[in-house]
């Protein structure tokens, strides 16, 4: 006998309304906020006060290690949601669990006297990140009929960008650092509240889970690229593009300090992030909508690439403040919409219906990786390899490789 489709596993068709996607985008905002207002601000706060002869080791030990469990915690949660029954659904349990545990976790690191309950407490947010970023992009593998993942995708943008914009900008007016965390927590909270109430899903049956010992959670960790090639490539792609992304903008600080020599290059950084996050996020909901009517997410992708590359490529010969800003504008507006059209193009390729949220776990890995990647890769250039103007070489050849992988891939136009 044939066995029916449940609707937890059927491809979407009805498209989803505006107040789904404010509510999804809320829920990002909430994320990214929680991330990037810590390791921009506040964790370097607490390691000068903590190990002030030591604060960077402090600061990339601690990093490093979050980073290690959010790649980690994002596949196991993506597991677990994908096998989850409840009769609230797949996603919503795994992202009210997240949003509690990060909330807690952000109150103990404004509580922290040393760096022990510091990088514990940290690790508790990064786990709550990995599984909440799980839930929430599953959602729209779910959720999105493939018409309309461009202009979600765009959306999805949006919230990182203006989250990170937000956390960073939260905690420089929430001051000092206990009161920032518990900022942060209530604004998780909150952002988080109305995806929980509007998010209703169908119920997965205990006949149609998929099977979850030992080895199927081992195994879940590794796609055959022989099986799955399109989505092997995608993960190239994403790989490529997030790394030569990361070594672009990783230094920009102390590019302003030292290579530019800006009078106050807090403040031209801080302008930098604001004009990023005008610029990119118009570009990712518009591209992304795009992507959906006219289709060819593959040549967005490609001409968006090719943009990156040239926004670095321009600052090998000249490195000085008018030339950065103009590189900033041609970064944002092709990041921007690389990242709608790329989160669109992923969902169409993840390997199996009942293990969106897992594969998209491991998608992820192609965001934490380069976070790890770009120091190891960066520093030896730094340090006699040809400075910063190597540095943006390396970042254009590589974005340049991960453009041109991406018509490797079959499966979409």
């Amino acid at each position: 006998m044939t066995m029916t489709v449940p609707d937890a596993l059927a491809e979407p068709v009805e498209r989803v309304r505006g107040g789904w996607i404010a509510a999804l985008t809320l829920a990002v905002l909430g994320v990214w906020a929680v991330h990037f207002g810590p390791v921009q601000v506040l964790l370097l706060v607490q390691a000068q006060q903590f190990a002030p002869a030591d604060k960077q080791a402090l600061f990339g030990l601690t990093a490093a290690i979050g980073g290690v469990v959010s790649m980690v915690t994002t596949i196991l949660v993506g597991f677990a949601s994908d096998r989850t029954g409840s009769r609230f659904g797949r996603r919503r349990p795994w992202v009210v669990a997240g949003a509690g545990l990060g909330a807690l976790s952000l109150a103990l690191l404004g509580l922290a006297e040393g760096p022990g309950l510091m990088i514990v407490a940290w690790c508790g947010v990064q786990i709550a990140f990995g599984g909440m970023l799980a839930a929430l992009l599953a959602s729209i593998s779910d959720r999105v009929p493939v018409s309309q993942r461009g202009l979600v995708g765009g959306w999805v943008g949006f919230g990182q960008t203006i989250g990170a914009l937000v956390g960073v900008l939260l905690v420089n007016v929430v001051k000092p650092a206990t009161p920032g965390y518990f900022a942060l927590a209530g604004l998780l909270l909150v952002c988080t509240l109305p995806f929980v109430l509007r998010n209703a899903e169908a119920v997965l049956r205990p006949e149609q889970r998929p099977a979850s010992g030992l080895g199927q959670v081992l195994r879940g960790f590794y796609v055959s690229p022989r099986q799955h090639p399109d989505f092997a490539w995608a993960m190239l792609n994403r790989l490529l593009m997030n790394l030569g992304f990361v070594l672009a903008t990783l230094y920009t600080l102390y590019i302003l300090q030292d290579a530019i020599r800006r009078p106050d290059a807090h403040a031209d950084l801080l302008l930098l992030n604001v004009l990023n996050a005008v610029i990119m996020v118009p570009a990712a909901v518009y591209f992304g909508g795009l992507s959906d009517r006219r289709g060819g997410r593959r040549k967005f992708i490609f001409w968006s690439g090719l943009a990156v590359a040239v926004s670095s490529a321009i600052l090998v010969p000249l490195l000085d403040w008018p030339m950065l800003l103009v590189s900033s504008v041609i970064l944002a507006a092709a990041f921007g919409a690389y990242l709608a059209v790329s989160t669109a193009l992923v969902t169409e390729v993840l390997p199996a219906a009942e293990d969106r949220a897992k594969d998209l776990g491991i998608v992820n890995l192609t965001h934490g990786l380069p976070q790890v990647l770009a120091p190891l890769v960066a520093t030896p250039i730094l340090a006699g390899f040809g400075g910063y103007p190597a540095l943006f070489v390396v970042s254009a050849v590589l974005t340049l490789i991960g453009t041109f992988v991406i018509f490797k891939i079959r499966a979409v136009a």
